[in-house]
C-alpha cells in the first residue's frame, strides 16, 4: 500500500499543473496545444517512473522471495538474513521468511540428527526388528536390520522389497504371521504371539514376536512395525524347570511325600496331591490341620506350631493323623520357616511322609527283639538240660553227645532265624536235621509229608526228637550199618492231629533197651510237656518204629 501511495502522489505531482493550465488559458488555443502535449509527457513520464519502480520495489523482491521459497522446497536453506537485506518494501515478509527458514534448518538438523541415530541402533540392535506390508495373503518387506537378516541367513538388505514367499518363507509361517497383523489391524492394537522357526539347519528356533500397526505407507496399504526375540535358550530352560519339577513329582509321589506351604501370617495352607492324599482330603488352614491330627498327638502339634508362630522354629515332628475312613497314619513332617527383614515369620513350607510301614516295623522289630529274647532263654535253659542229664562213659562220649543235641537246636534256630522266628516248615527243618546222617547217599533217609508250619517252639522240639531218633539210629539201629535205611512220614489225622512216624529197616536186629535213656526222655518230655502231644516207640525187631502225634492247636505260632 506505501508504494501505490507514492505511484499515485508522482503522477499527481507531474500532470496537475497541466491540468491547471489547461483549465485557466487566458492566452486562448495555441496554448493549449503546448500544454496538452506537456501533459501527454508528464503521463508518459509518469508511467515510466511506475513502471521503473514498480521494477525495482515490487518485481525485484517477490522473485528474490519465490527464488528463497523454491529454495526452501527444494530443502536449501540460504543463510539468515539474505532475503532480508534487499527486500525493500517486502522486508517484514523477508524477514519472516529467513525466521522460517532458519527454524526448518534447525528443525531438519534435529530430526535428521534423531533419524540418525534411530537408524543407527534400529542397524545395530540384536533383536529383530523390520516394517512390512501386506499384499493380499503375502508379506512385502519393507525393511528388516541386521539382525533378522542374520537370523534368517540373508545378507543385509536383501530382503527390502521382496515379499515374504519370494524370500522362501513356508506357506505355513507366511498364514501365520499374515493372521496376527491383520488382528493388528483390526485391534488397532500390538499383538503378541511366539513363533516357532525352523532354520536350515534342522534347529528349531522359538521367538517372541510383537506386532504393531504404524499407519497408512505411501502405496496406501497399512504398515506394521514387528520386534522379534528370541527366546529359544528360555523355552529349552522352562522346558528343563517341567522336567524336573515333573521328575521330583514322581519321586515325591513314589516315596510316599507331600509338600505344603502355610502362610503365616493368614494361617491359610495349600498342599499338593500327595499331600492331601496323606491327609485323606485337602488341608486349607492350620485349624483345619490341627483337627486331623490324632487326639492323643494333637497337644504336641499345637505346642510346636505355637513355637514355629512366635519364635520362628522350624517344624519337626512325627504325629498321626485319623482319616476320614477310620484308619490312622503315622507322618513325618519337616517344615521350614521364611521371615521377613524384620526377623517376623512369613511362611513355611515343608514335606510330609508316610512313616505307617516304619511304625509298625520298629513295633513288630520291638516285639520281636522281645520274643528272641524269650526263645533265647528258654533255648539256654534246655540246652542246659540236656547238658545235666546227657550221660557217658567217657569225656570224649559226653562231648560228642552234647555238641550233637546242641547243634540240632543250632539248626531249628538258623531256619527260624531265617523266617524272622515266625516258625519253620516242617519239611525243611527235618532235611536240615538228617543231612548229617545221610552222608554221601541222599536215599538213606526217605522223608515224606504234606506241608506243615511249625511254630518256633514246635520247630525245635521237632528238630530235638528227630536229632535224637538219627543219632540213636546211628549209633544202634539201622543207620549203623552201610546196607540200612530209614524213613519219615507226616500225615494228618481224622481227628486234626499231625502223626509223625519214623521208621528204620536193614539194620540189626532190634530189642527194647534194659533202661531209658537220655534220647527217650528228651523226645517223650518235650512232645509231652511242652506240644501235648504223645510218643510211642515199637522195637519190631527188623527196626525200631517211633510215632510223634501232637494237637494242632499246639502247631501254631499263638501256642507259643
Amino acid at each position: 500500500m506505501m508504494l501505490l501511495g507514492r505511484l499515485l502522489a508522482f503522477i499527481l505531482i507531474a500532470i496537475l499543473p497541466a491540468t491547471a493550465v489547461l483549465v485557466y488559458d487566458p492566452d486562448g488555443p495555441h496554448l493549449r496545444l503546448h500544454v496538452a502535449a506537456a501533459l501527454i509527457l508528464g503521463a508518459m513520464l509518469g508511467l515510466f517512473a511506475a513502471w521503473v519502480l514498480r521494477r525495482r520495489f515490487v518485481h525485484e523482491p517477490l522473485e528474490r522471495l519465490i527464488a528463497c521459497a523454491n529454495a526452501l522446497r527444494e530443502g536449501r536453506y540460504l543463510p539468515h538474513g539474505v532475503m532480508a537485506a534487499r527486500a525493500g518494501e517486502f522486508a517484514p515478509l523477508a524477514t519472516a521468511f529467513d525466521d522460517m527458514a532458519a527454524q526448518l534448518a534447525a528443525r531438519e538438523a534435529a530430526l535428521n540428527e534423531s533419524r540418525a541415530t534411530l537408524q543407527s541402533l534400529y542397524d545395530s540392535a540384536p533383536t529383530h526388528m523390520g516394517v512390512v506390508e501386506l499384499v493380499g495373503e503375502d508379506i512385502l518387506h519393507i525393511y528388516d536390520n541386521p539382525a533378522t537378516c542374520r537370523f534368517f541367513g540373508r545378507a543385509p538388505g536383501s530382503s527390502t522389497g521382496r515379499l515374504a514367499s519370494g524370500l522362501g518363507a513356508p506357506p505355513d509361517a507366511i498364514r501365520e504371521w499374515v493372521t496376527h497383523y491383520r488382528a493388528a489391524e483390526a485391534s488397532g492394537m500390538p499383538v503378541r504371539f511366539e513363533y516357532r522357526h525352523a532354520a536350515r539347519d534342522e534347529h528349531r528356533y522359538w521367538l517372541m514376536v510383537t506386532v504393531a500397526v504404524i499407519g497408512p505407507g505411501p502405496s496406501g496399504r497399512t504398515r506394521f512395525a514387528y520386534v522379534a526375540e528370541d527366546i529359544t535358550e528360555r523355552r529349552r530352560t522352562e522346558k528343563a524347570l517341567r522336567e524336573s519339577d515333573e521328575r521330583l513329582r514322581a519321586a515325591l509321589a513314589a516315596s510316599g511325600t507331600g509338600t505344603y506351604r502355610w502362610d503365616m501370617r493368614t494361617g491359610a495352607a495349600q498342599g499338593d496331591e500327595g499331600h492331601t492324599t496323606l491327609f485323606g482330603g485337602p488341608v486349607r488352614s492350620d485349624k483345619d490341620f490341627a483337627e486331623r491330627v490324632y487326639s492323643e498327638d494333637r497337644p504336641k502339634v499345637v505346642e510346636m506350631l505355637r513355637r514355629c508362630l512366635k519364635e520362628g522354629a522350624d517344624f519337626e515332628l512325627d504325629y498321626r493323623v485319623l482319616l476320614p475312613d477310620g484308619r490312622v497314619r503315622w507322618l513325618s513332617d519337616r517344615g521350614r520357616v521364611f521371615k521377613d527383614n524384620d526377623g517376623r515369620p512369613l511362611y513355611m513350607t515343608g514335606a510330609v511322609i508316610d512313616i505307617t510301614e516304619r511304625k509298625a516295623a520298629e513295633v513288630r522289630q520291638s516285639l520281636l527283639a522281645a520274643e528272641v529274647d524269650h526263645r533265647a532263654k528258654n533255648m539256654l535253659a534246655l540246652v542246659q538240660v540236656m547238658l545235666r542229664q546227657t550221660r557217658a562213659a567217657t569225656v570224649k562220649e559226653y562231648a560228642a553227645a552234647a555238641l550233637g543235641r546242641v547243634a540240632a537246636l543250632g539248626r531249628a534256630h538258623t531256619l527260624l532265624s531265617e523266617s524272622r522266628w515266625e516258625g519253620a516248615d516242617l519239611e525243611k527243618l527235618m532235611t536240615e536235621e538228617i543231612a548229617p546222617f545221610r552222608r554221601t547217599d541222599s536215599t538213606r533217609i526217605r522223608l515224606s509229608g504234606p506241608a506243615v508250619a511249625l511254630s518256633p517252639r514246635a520247630a525245635q522240639v521237632f528238630a530235638m526228637a528227630v536229632h535224637e531218633l538219627a543219632t540213636n539210629a546211628a549209633k544202634h539201629g539201622a543207620l549203623s550199618v552201610a546196607q540200612g535205611r530209614a524213613s519219615v512220614d507226616w500225615s494228618w489225622r481224622d481227628d486234626g492231629r499231625l502223626a509223625l512216624r519214623w521208621m528204620e529197616m536193614g539194620g540189626p536186629p532190634v530189642h527194647a533197651p534194659l533202661r531209658r535213656g537220655l534220647g527217650m526222655n528228651v523226645i517223650e518230655r518235650s512232645i509231652g510237656q511242652q506240644l501235648d502231644g504223645e510218643v510211642c516207640f515199637d522195637w519190631s525187631p527188623t527196626g525200631l518204629v517211633c510215632e510223634l502225634v501232637v494237637p494242632a492247636s499246639r502247631l501254631t505260632k499263638t501256642a507259643d
